[in-house]
């Protein structure tokens, strides 16, 4: 098993939130000769106070090994005193394996903006508040994943390619 990948996923009721943990990782029927195995107990999920906890299991595609295992932290309310419960799960050694998710309900869409824009400034409150060596690990992280962006437009979309400018300066002068 691989070290663990940590997701904060933010917004939504906890019962939201436990659903849509739910749909990430449906049962699986298990294969006919594996009948007479224990069917494996989801694990528990604590989110109905501040900071909740669970974590997943990444099965490969035989649903018998675990390839990783994620740490979820789930945060349902943006109340700007939650902020210091955040701050300890971004470190420089977590942010290459964090993900950070916005959970927003899908039967009040109208709502979004003001829930985005609530969440947004939570998240800027913790990163300004984090320390430098932090802030220069997000910042790798963030360089990183421009760097690794594939596609056949990849570099003429990517800032300062060669093939970009010369395209351009081709534009220009037609």
């Amino acid at each position: 098993m691989t070290a663990a990948d940590t997701t904060i996923r933010i917004g939504g009721t906890p019962d939201q939130q436990r659903e849509f943990l739910e749909t990430l990782n449906p049962e699986a029927d298990p294969p006919p000769y594996s009948s007479n195995r224990r069917k494996p107990k989801a694990p528990p999920t604590s989110n109905r106070y501040a900071l909740g906890y669970t974590y997943q299991d990444v099965l490969d595609a035989d649903q018998e090994d675990t390839l990783a295992r994620l740490s979820v932290w789930m945060l349902s309310t943006p109340a700007p005193s939650f902020a210091p419960l955040l701050k300890p799960l971004l470190t420089p050694r977590t942010i290459p394996n964090t993900l950070i998710a916005i959970l927003l309900d899908w039967s009040d869409p109208f709502k979004w903006p003001r829930q985005l824009r609530q969440w947004i400034r939570l998240l800027r409150s913790v990163i300004l508040s984090l320390d430098e060596d932090t802030k220069i690990a997000m910042e790798e992280n963030m360089t990183a994943w421009k760097e690794r962006r594939t596609g056949p437009d990849a570099a003429t979309a990517m800032p300062g390619s060669g093939r970009s400018e010369e395209h351009t300066s081709e534009l220009q002068s037609h």
